[in-house]
C-alpha cells in the first residue's frame, strides 16, 4: 500500500545504484574551525573526496562527525556536530552529507559537502503526526532528486523530494509495510526497516522483524517504484509477498552487480545470524554463512556461552568479500575476527577457505601503545577498492585503511577522539538538481 502527495510524479525515469561509494583520486580536503549543535557558524567544505565518520563517546555521553581525504595525507578534521546525544547516523551521496537524528530526535539535515559543513541546507523530520519515534536508520538515494527514508521505528518507509525547499514538499509518497509487523502476546513491533537498495526499477527494503523474542523471519520487501506496489516474490506461495531470510536480525545489505549481500547478527544469546545473498531478477535465496562456518570461535562450555555474529559485510567483487565477526557472551563483545571470502563459492567452501586477515597485527605495527586486541565496528569499500575498518577500542578508536589485493595497509591509521559508528564517502562532483 502506498500514499501518494498531491502534486508529485511517481514515475522516475533515471534510476541509480543506492551505494555510497564515490569517485576519489589525489583528495584535498579545505577545513577550518568546528561546529556543535549551539554554534554552527563555522564553515568548512571539501574541494575533493572525502571521507565522514560519526563517532560517540565511549560512555555514550557526546559524539561528532570527524572528515578527511580519502588518499594522500588523511589527516582528520574533528569535532564537527558535537552534540550530547549519540543517537546520530550519516548518510550520502555524491557531495551531499545527511545528518540524521535517530530515536527520540527525529530529524534529517541535508549539506552541500563543496559549499559548508556548517549551514544545512535544509533541516526536516521524520516523523508522522502519530508517531513516538520514526527513528530513522538511512536514507537511500534514487535519483538525484528523490531518495527513500528507512524508519526503524515506523510503518512506513518515505519517499521523500530531497531538492524540496519547505517540509510541506519533502514527503512525497510513502509505502505501507505494516503487514510485516509481529505481534507476540499482545505486543506487537513495528517492520523494523534497517536498508535499502535499488536495482531493475525496484526497491529492495530489508526489515528485521525483531520482535519481542527474537526468533521471527526476517524479510527483503520488493516494490515497484514506478507504481509503488509490492512485488510478489513468490507467486506460487500465500502469505507476505517479500523474500524470507534463512538468517535473524539482519543489519546490513550490500548491492553489487544483481547480487544483494545481507549480514545478519542473529540473537544475543545464540549464533542464528550468517549472511544470505539474493539474486535481484530471481529472489532466489542462497546462505553463504550460518552457525555452523566459524564453529570454532564459539565456546558454549564457558559460564556465559560465547557466540559468534556476523556483524558487517564489505563485498569487493562477487568473487571476494570481507566479513566483520564479533565473538559476544551475551551482550559483551569478547573479540572481533575479520575474514575475507569468496562469495561466489558455496557455504562448505567459505567454511575451509576463509583467510583472516591479522588485524591486530597490523595495529600493534602501527601505533605507539599497542592494546592486547582491537575489536571492528563499520567496515566499507571506497571506489578505490580499498577496505576501510572502523577501530572501535574506547582507548585507541580509528580507521584502518587496506590494499584489498594484497590485504596490505594502506597509510597511517587515522586517530580519532571517539569512537567511529558510520563511515560514508564524499565527492566534490556536483550532482545536477
Amino acid at each position: 500500500m502506498f500514499t501518494q502527495q498531491p502534486n508529485h510524479p511517481t514515475t522516475l525515469t533515471h534510476v541509480i545504484s543506492s551505494t555510497n561509494l564515490v569517485l576519489a583520486s589525489t583528495l584535498t580536503l579545505a577545513l577550518s574551525g568546528c561546529m556543535s549543535d549551539d554554534n554552527n557558524s563555522n564553515g568548512q567544505a571539501i574541494v575533493e573526496g572525502a571521507y565522514a565518520v560519526q563517532t560517540h563517546a565511549s560512555d555514550y555521553s557526546s559524539s561528532q562527525v570527524a572528515i578527511g581525504n580519502i588518499t594522500g595525507d588523511r589527516s582528520v578534521q574533528q569535532q564537527l556536530f558535537s552534540a550530547t546525544s549519540t543517537s546520530y547516523t550519516l548518510a550520502s551521496d555524491a557531495n551531499w552529507l545527511y545528518r540524521i537524528g535517530q530515536y527520540g530526535i527525529d530529524t534529517i539535515s541535508r549539506y552541500d559537502a563543496t559549499s559548508s559543513l556548517s549551514t544545512p541546507e535544509w533541516t526536516y523530520t521524520t516523523n508522522d503526526d502519530g508517531d513516538s519515534s520514526a527513528n530513522t536508520y538511512t536514507l537511500v538515494h534514487q535519483d538525484d532528486q528523490y531518495g527513500w527514508l528507512l524508519r526503524y521505528g515506523a510503518n512506513s518507509a518515505w519517499k521523500v523530494d530531497t531538492t524540496a525547499t519547505s517540509e510541506a514538499d519533502f514527503k512525497v509518497a510513502e509505502i505501507d509495510l505494516s503487514d510485516y509487523r509481529v505481534a507476540l502476546d499482545g505486543y506487537s513491533t513495528e517492520p523494523n526497516m534497517v536498508d535499502a537498495a535499488i536495482d531493475n526499477n525496484q526497491l529492495f527494503i530489508l526489515t528485521q522483524r525483531y520482535g519481542i523474542d527474537g526468533n521471527n523471519t526476517a524479510y527483503v520487501v520488493v516494490y515497484d517504484l514506478d507504481t509503488l506496489t509490492e512485488v510478489d516474490t513468490d507467486t506460487q506461495t500465500d502469505g507476505l509477498k517479500g523474500i524470507p531470510l534463512t538468517v535473524t536480525n539482519p543489519g546490513t545489505l550490500e548491492l553489487l552487480n544483481g547480487q544483494l549481500y545481507i549480514a545478519a547478527r542473529g540473537d544475543y544469546g545464540s549464533n542464528s545470524g550468517g549472511l544470505d545473498v539474493i539474486d535481484t531478477t530471481t529472489y532466489a535465496v542462497s546462505n553463504l554463512i550460518d552457525g555452523t562456518t566459524f564453529a570454532d570461535l564459539n565456546d558454549t562450555s564457558a559460564a556465559a556461552p560465547q557466540y559468534y555474529h556476523v556483524k558487517d559485510i564489505a563485498v569487493v567483487s562477487h568473487q571476494q568479500a570481507y566479513v566483520n565477526i564479533s565473538v559476544e557472551a551475551g551482550w559483551s563483545s569478547v573479540a572481533s575476527y575479520l575474514y575475507e571470502i569468496n562469495p561466489g563459492s558455496d557455504k562448505a567452501t567459505i567454511t575451509t577457505t576463509a583467510n583472516a586477515i591479522d588485524v591486530n597485527s597490523l595495529m600493534t605495527n602501527s601505533v605507539s601503545n599497542p592494546e592486547d586486541s582491537y575489536s571492528l565496528g563499520d567496515i566499507t569499500i571506497d571506489n578505490n577498492q580499498r577496505l576501510w575498518i572502523a577501530i572501535t577500542n574506547a582507548t585507541q578508536p580509528g580507521l584502518l585503511v587496506l590494499d584489498t589485493d594484497t590485504n596490505s595497509q594502506n597509510g597511517d591509521v587515522i586517530s580519532l577522539d571517539l569512537v567511529p559508528d558510520t563511515i560514508v564517502f564524499l565527492t566534490d562532483e556536483l550532482t545536477a538538481q
